[in-house]
């Protein structure tokens, strides 16, 4: 009887607030409904095209009988913002219906889930199962974080159990463990955040949760098929399973590129196993890493079990082990290699593998069987894996940690090697970034060392010392920059913004020494700015915390300083003057000094020199054409076409003397360059950007991306969101230019390999510029058409379409 009483509707025996009861809002973009309570969230399933937020953390414990939001035949295409807030204790069971499962049953085209946490999270069901949604097609999911354990069949993952038609997934990851009990076909995986993703992308997420399954098991992913992408994630969880368990993804087929992620868990399984992906077949892996342990029967390697594909840039670290117990494996165990175990028709490009590796037939210290693949500038460490074989190029430990050895290195942009981080060898510094511990006179007779990778930029606490670090008669107190003790120190549980390679050395002391409390030496600036205006002044040379003295010069009459030192518990002072923050000071004409004084904590003192000439008001003079200075594009293969593009006026760079060429480039960075070659000045909006992800977008891109809009550059998607941060895809940079041409276009074939792989929308733009000689292949004549460009392909097919306008114009 409670369904018949106003306010009520009764659920698995519960009564719950009616679906219209919610804190206020009318269910639009402008004014969304607040949601403020178990109950209001359960009031969305009546409402699925609607726009929803979050207004405070709900607890769902003791709320019963949940009914997954959303299902095969309506399902929800609103927009949910949890605008960082949290749901815990969100439990149910739903094995008896056999549908997708999870906080929503099905996410369809245009659903946007974004800024949500889930904790303390138990989800069991059948197939499908996720603990936000059970299946997500066409949808966008940013920023949705998961902590809890989920059951189910087939296609379960933390996140999402089947993820499909083009959804997106940025920023998101996944904790706790993820079980699938079925999983007796193929394409039907388990995956810490997504079990099976076909057409989809991945970027920047993470999972850290334990998978257990039979097929298709990945500590990300268990099944990446049909053009789906994996760029810039991570696992670092355990995965155990049978056929097909890889530490990121279980298998990767038909298209399905993954480019710089990683694995750090260990992996175990019978067959296709390793240490990155099980399975690798008619795809790419580029820029990626494993460290993990793997075990397994046969075809098991440290970073890909079956390999039928294309491997370059990439390495792995972990044992590996073939199993010999009858019991799991038969009478049978081969194919065990360090960094593949079977590479059938694959090519294998620029890797490396220094694991212990150990089986009973075919094994090898890079590849356990190469038949018909390609192995190319390609190493394994003989002593460490304890084999050399002809698959590959073995090298003893003290040759695999000299450059000179890496013959088609990329050492400019894409790895680096500097010892101690990586114990010397080598590391894709296109995404890592060490902190490397040294024991610094421990008792183990020779230097002890520690590295840690993390993705560049990453926010670090610093690790206390390794248990087994000792040093007789001292006590451990705190890292240093400096052997000696003379740099930064850190104590354990501080946190660093990580921006490069960084060696702490251990800090000891006496325990019959009373303990006194360091205060930081530390006298440095960490940024010397001045301005004219808005206007940021170039100081020459160019600002570094070691560099004391400083030159520029300006036409002001006034300009504003600001010093700001590397440790806040610092005190600066201009001319004896007390500085915090930014100070405005008048300038004569001539030579103006300055002299910037930095107290440590502990009262040194460091004096920085600023000199600044002020020169007398001339009548404006011709631009100067800018010196090329970046130091990171020497060699590169574009160097050239980056340095014309700086003097046209097309490109600049973060800084005077770096570039980032193999960084990939957003789509308002490449807009903001395209309009800079068509000599389209930005003018100020006309109205308010309506996208439903504008806080998303810079300052200083407004403008640029109303002019953009105008031109037909920029265009929204179906979703209502711009996405301006998003990589740009080759093929969507060559749309984004044609657009802007207004090109009169039919679709045709184009040349390239994977010419089948190039969507319709985009094929017609692909061929024509292509017959304009704008764009060519990438390795292996193929076009990558969903690959995301990188800043010197940008530069490249802009600095061509200059020359092409420039001649028609003539």
């Amino acid at each position: 009887m409670l369904g018949a009483y106003p306010g009520l509707i009764a659920k698995g025996g519960t009564a719950h607030a009616a679906p219209e009861d919610f804190a206020g809002g009318v269910g639009t973009s402008e004014d969304p409904f607040r949601i403020a309570s178990a109950e209001q969230l359960g009031g969305i399933k009546n409402h699925l095209t609607s726009h929803f937020v979050l207004v405070n953390d709900i607890n769902m414990y003791g709320y019963s009988g949940w009914v997954p939001i959303g299902d095969t035949s309506l399902p929800f295409t609103g927009k949910l913002d949890g605008q960082n807030f949290e749901i815990s204790n969100f439990m149910f069971d739903r094995r008896t219906m056999d549908a997708p499962a999870g906080f929503f049953g099905v996410i369809g085209t245009n659903g946007h889930i974004r800024n949500l946490n889930f904790k303390d999270v138990l989800v069991v069901a059948l197939d499908e199962t996720g603990i936000l949604a059970g299946r997500a097609v066409g949808a966008v999911i940013d920023r949705v974080g998961i902590a809890g354990n989920v059951t189910g069949e087939d296609m379960v993952g933390g996140l999402v159990g089947s993820l499909s038609g083009g959804s997106i997934v940025t920023n998101s990851y996944a904790s706790g463990m993820v079980t699938s009990r079925g999983q007796t076909s193929p394409g039907v995986g388990a995956g810490g955040l997504i079990g099976s993703s076909s057409a989809s992308s991945i970027i920047d997420s993470h999972a850290s949760s334990h998978v257990e399954g039979k097929r298709e098991v990945g500590g990300l992913v268990g099944t990446n098929k049909d053009n789906g992408t994996i760029t810039n994630s991570h696992a670092s969880g355990d995965v155990i399973g049978q056929n097909d368990v890889g530490g990121l993804a279980g298998i990767s087929h038909n298209g399905a590129d993954i480019s710089g992620s990683s694995a750090t868990g260990n992996v175990t399984g019978l067959s296709d196993v390793g240490g990155l992906i099980g399975e690798l077949e008619n795809a790419e892996l580029s820029i990626s890493y494993a460290v993990g342990n793997v075990a397994g029967c046969n075809d098991v390697g440290g970073l890909i079990g079956d390999n039928d594909a294309r491997i370059i840039n990439s390495y792995a670290t972990g044992n590996v082990t073939g199993l010999s117990d009858e019991a799991s494996c038969g009478n049978y165990s081969d194919s065990i290699g360090g960094l593949v175990g079977d590479n059938k028709d694959g090519t294998i490009e620029n890797t490396f593998a220094i694991g212990r590796v150990t089986g009973s037939a075919y094994i090898g210290g890079l590849t356990g069987i190469n038949d018909n693949g390609g192995i190319i500038h390609s190493y394994y460490d003989m002593e460490t894996s304890g084999l050399s074989d002809t698959n590959g190029e073995g090298l003893t430990s003290e040759e695999m940690k000299d450059r000179l050895n890496y013959t088609g290195f990329d050492f400019a942009t894409v790895w680096g090697i500097d010892a101690p981080h990586h114990s010397g060898y080598p590391y894709l510094s296109a995404i890592q970034t060490f902190v490397t511990y040294a024991g610094n006179g421990t008792d183990h007779g020779s230097e002890q060392y520690r590295s840690h990778s993390y993705s560049n930029g990453s926010q670090v606490k610093i690790l206390e010392r390794s248990n087994d670090w000792t040093k007789s008669g001292f006590l451990f107190q705190s890292w240093n920059t400096a052997a000696d003790g003379s740099g930064d120190t850190y104590r354990v549980q501080d946190t660093v913004t990580l921006i490069d390679n960084m060696v702490l050395y251990a800090v000891w002391k006496r325990p019959d020494v009373p303990y006194v409390p360091q205060l930081s030496d530390n006298a440095n600036l960490s940024r010397l700015t001045v301005k004219s205006g808005e206007e940021e002044l170039a100081l020459t040379p160019t600002f570094a915390a070691n560099t004391t003295n400083y030159q520029t010069e300006t036409t002001a009459n006034e300009v504003t300083i600001e010093a700001i030192p590397f440790d806040a518990n610092a005190s600066v002072a201009i001319n004896k003057a007390n500085l915090v923050g930014g100070k405005t000071i008048a300038l004569l004409e001539g030579i103006n000094e300055f002299e910037i004084a930095v107290r440590a904590e502990s009262g040194t003192v460091k004096t920085y020199k600023l000199s600044i000439q002020r020169l007398p008001e001339i009548d404006e003079l011709p631009p100067e054409v800018p010196a090329c200075t970046f130091r990171d594009i020497k060699g590169h293969w574009a160097e050239s076409h980056i340095c014309e593009a700086l003097q046209i006026g097309i490109v600049e760079g973060p800084s005077e003397t770096t570039f980032q060429p193999q960084k990939y480039i957003t789509r308002v960075e490449f807009a903001a360059m395209l309009l800079r070659t068509l000599e389209i000045d930005s003018a100020p909006a006309g109205s308010e950007l309506t996208f439903i992800d504008r806080d998303q977008i810079p300052a200083w891109a407004t403008d640029l991306i109303s002019t953009a809009q105008e031109n037909g550059i920029l265009q929204g998607y179906p979703d209502q969101t711009l996405r301006p941060m998003q990589r740009v895809s080759r093929s969507e940079m060559v749309v984004m230019m044609a657009r802007a041409l207004k090109w009169d276009l039919e679709a045709g074939y184009t040349s390239f390999a994977d010419d089948a792989d190039i969507p319709a929308w985009a094929k017609g733009y692909v061929l024509g510029a292509v017959e304009r000689e704008l764009v060519t292949g990438r390795d292996g004549n193929r076009f990558s058409s969903m690959q995301p460009a990188t800043r010197a392909e940008a530069t490249t097919l802009l600095l061509r379409l200059w020359h092409d306008l420039a001649t028609d114009a003539n």
